[in-house]
């Protein structure tokens, strides 16, 4: 397989154990958003973008939308995590079209830890999930479509 980075922007760990999966399956290099340089992004033929959903809005994406110009000289695949049952179309809609007509994206169902979460964050996220306690919807099987689309870069 081609040299392959999964870049991934992770706040309470799900989006993490999708990357880290996702890393072991496809033996690919794995780094945090925030640890990449453009100088990093130049090494690789292939890269995925892994970011949680936050309000609507994808953690970590800027850094994707920053080096576009870098990005779309390679394949491209991006995973979003969130709480909503896939598929999620509105959150893959609500990218911007250039990276949506170049990369494949995938919608994974991700995971509830309000031990990790602050107390405004915790409230919202149970009137907004109904949930009254953590739930983790991760399952390295929803992998599954991405691992088949990035295997045939090869």
């Amino acid at each position: 397989m081609a040299k392959t980075l999964i870049l991934y922007a992770s706040k309470y760990g799900a989006t993490e154990k999708y990357a880290k999966w996702l890393a072991e399956n496809i033996h690919g290099d794995l780094k945090k958003t925030a640890a990449v340089t453009k100088e990093d992004l130049a090494a690789y033929e292939c890269i995925i973008f892994g970011g949680a959903l936050y309000a609507g809005r994808v953690n970590g994406i800027k850094k994707l939308t920053a080096n576009w110009d870098t990005f779309k000289q390679k394949k491209v695949a991006l995973f979003l995590v969130g709480m909503a049952p896939p598929p999620n179309q509105g959150a893959i809609d609500s990218l911007p079209a250039a990276i949506k007509d170049h990369a494949g994206v995938f919608y994974l169902r991700g995971a509830v830890d309000y031990e990790k979460m602050g107390f405004f964050t915790r409230l919202l996220m149970k009137a907004i999930t109904k949930e009254p306690k953590s739930i983790d919807f991760t399952e390295e099987k929803a992998l599954t479509p991405l691992i088949e689309y990035v295997t045939q870069w090869s």
